[in-house]
């Protein structure tokens, strides 16, 4: 644990401490071990509970009973049960949560059940990261349990919001199954990618979408999913994000990375209102070298593809609710912005295809794109996945973000 805590503070005190770097940060990590105690084990999470909505009330069970929750006589054994993580130093009052879980309230389609780990995130984000193993093992046994007593392991769905989006992959690698589905909005980037530090990966379910909103800053910079949905390039500021359209501290801090889970609610509602084209960048499809066909679509958040399809996919959204702009944001905003994405220095593109078509075979196109994903998706659709990293990101990462919060 301390060579782990180690390489984490690494990344915070190494540019500022100088000459003095190894006796400050040997400081830093005995005086955390001392804090954190058994919180940092599987055995002390006692405060975890999990938490059955509905319309008219919420029922709560400690993780060590969660099995409990599914004699309760408001969850419905027929339905799919949706399991959302919040991130850092949220909780059950959190914005994300009150947004997500009405919106599957409305739909009626699921269980909602929260993750409520909010006891063991609401103070250091290093600290918070390391917990994330033990608390993601300490969850899946809890899952596992849950499937023992009768949960339907194959409409299992966990959903998570930065950190949460990180615990998701960790609980699934602790489970006696493969989820069929994993969706993470915006997963925490600061922190991961770190040697022996678990983080989220394609392998921990059937299928894992992945919606990027502050990618290189919040949120992870690198293709973790089955599919990578990258709107608006996936990095801030988001539409709406920018300094004057939101208050200040809301634009510099959370706005762009909570974009994610704001975008998923709204596909919950309108299924059909964030179409993403299959495309090797964020410059690519500014220059309109994406155009829509009838197996290069998917939709971003709740309807998400059939397993068939892999890849990056980029769209644009709107700057307020609605944000989701149907089909045309699944091309360039304009002629202006395609010319001037042709003359930047990004990433050279390989695909020589010609600029987007007329809106009408468009929209035809993405119908037929919506009845494949139905049927089970297109064996052709392009896998654009690179291991490095999408698109051009902000620098400072965890550094930046410790820095911004004080």
């Amino acid at each position: 644990m301390k060579s782990i805590l180690f390489c984490l503070s690494a990344v915070v005190l190494g540019a500022a401490l100088g000459g003095t770097f190894k006796g400050k940060l040997e400081t830093f990590v005995d005086s955390a071990l001392e804090k954190t105690g058994d919180l940092l084990t599987s055995d002390d999470f006692s405060k975890i509970q999990f938490i059955l909505y509905t319309k008219y009330k919420n029922y709560s069970y400690p993780i060590a009973n969660a099995a409990d929750l599914l004699a309760e006589p408001a969850f419905d054994a027929g339905k799919p049960t949706a399991l959302y993580m919040h991130g850092w130093r949220e909780s059950n009052e959190s914005g994300s949560v009150g947004v997500v879980s009405r919106a599957f309230l409305r739909r009626g389609s699921h269980n909602f059940v929260l993750l409520d780990w909010g006891e063991y995130v609401k103070g250091d984000y290093a600290i918070s990261v390391l917990r994330c193993t033990a608390a993601g093992e300490a969850v899946g046994a809890a899952v596992n349990r849950m499937v023992d007593a009768g949960l339907d392991r194959d409409t299992f769905w966990p959903i998570g919001h930065s950190l949460g989006g990180q615990l998701s992959g960790v609980m699934a690698k602790s489970l006696d199954f493969k989820p069929s589905r994993i969706t993470a909005l915006d997963p925490a980037g600061p922190a991961f990618g770190i040697p022996a530090t678990p983080q989220l990966s394609r392998d921990d379910a059937v299928m894992v979408d992945v919606i990027h909103t502050d990618a290189g800053v919040s949120g992870a910079s690198s293709n973790d999913g089955t599919i990578d949905i990258w709107p608006n390039g996936g990095t801030r500021p988001q539409p709406g994000c920018h300094i004057g359209e939101t208050d200040l501290s809301d634009s510099l801090l959370f706005c762009s990375h909570h974009r994610s889970w704001e975008f998923f609610a709204e596909s919950i509602d309108d299924e059909t209102a964030f179409p993403a084209v299959s495309c090797r960048s964020w410059s690519a499809f500014q220059k309109g070298l994406c155009p829509v066909n009838d197996s290069n679509v998917v939709y971003m958040g709740f309807a998400a593809p059939a397993t068939s399809l892999k890849g990056t996919f980029f769209l644009r959204t709107g700057s307020e609710k609605p944000f989701g702009l149907g089909v045309d944001g699944t091309r360039p905003a304009s002629a202006e912005d395609a010319e001037e994405a042709s003359t930047a220095d990004h990433v050279d593109v390989t695909d020589d295809t010609a600029a987007t078509e007329d809106s009408a075979d468009a929209e035809d196109a993405v119908e037929d794109a919506s009845e494949d994903a139905e049927d089970g998706g297109e064996d052709d659709a392009v896998d654009t996945h690179d291991d490095a990293t999408t698109t051009s990101t902000p620098s400072g990462g965890l550094v930046g973000l410790l820095r911004r919060l004080g």
